[in-house]
């Protein structure tokens, strides 16, 4: 299977304000607190109510800042999917956020995006942008 390989530079220009963005919206929004996953190779964060674990979240910064009528989710996340994880898509000018259950991406296809980072053979989950919860930031 082919796959984008790791940017350092994006990494270090989207990865710590993402997150960032993710855990505030949990505290505003749900009133969960949420800790960046010490595992570098893990999820992104751990989520916990009231002290108790209760899920994780995945985020990715994405280069758009109007959305399409899909979000490509990679399969690489996949390896995600089997703990109770929310997939959080953030908005380049971090003023929206998209989220869905990683159990419910797992209901749509997976097909081949040509893009800029990877030419041919890359596989995403392509979900409908009408099934993430969104909401301003």
């Amino acid at each position: 299977m082919i796959r984008k390989p790791f940017e350092q530079d994006l990494h270090d220009k989207y990865d710590e304000s993402g997150k960032r963005v993710v855990i505030k919206f949990l505290r505003d929004r749900y009133g969960f607190d949420a800790i960046p996953n010490t595992d570098k190779y893990g999820v992104d964060l751990l989520v916990f109510k009231d002290y108790e674990f209760i899920g994780n979240a995945e985020v990715e910064v994405r280069q758009w800042n109007i959305p399409f009528d899909t979000i490509h989710v990679p399969s690489r996340k996949e390896k995600f999917f089997d703990k109770e994880t929310v997939f959080f898509a953030v908005t380049q000018d971090m003023k929206h956020v998209y989220w869905i259950k990683t159990e419910q991406i797992k209901n749509y296809q997976l097909k081949e995006v040509k893009n800029v980072k990877v030419k041919e053979g890359e596989l995403f989950y392509d979900v409908p942008t009408d099934q993430f919860n969104c909401a301003s930031i």
